[in-house]
């Protein structure tokens, strides 16, 4: 995912597929710098499966 990234991005992308109980980007601890990964919580299993596939494999970028 890009760097520009931001959770307001990803909720966008993620939700259409389930209700999202959390999501966490990644950032360097020292330059809190996104690391380009997060990790996304569905309240529902079955919403976590239609995500991954529908969005796996798939590059997702926003512009900075």
């Amino acid at each position: 995912m890009s760097y520009a990234c931001t959770e307001q991005d990803l909720e966008k992308l993620f939700s259409v597929h389930g209700s999202l109980s959390d999501i966490h980007l990644a950032f360097d601890h020292w330059s809190q710098v996104s690391k380009g990964f997060a990790f996304i919580t569905f309240l529902f299993p079955s919403d976590a499966v239609k995500a991954y596939k529908s969005l796996d494999k798939t590059k997702f970028m926003v512009s900075s």
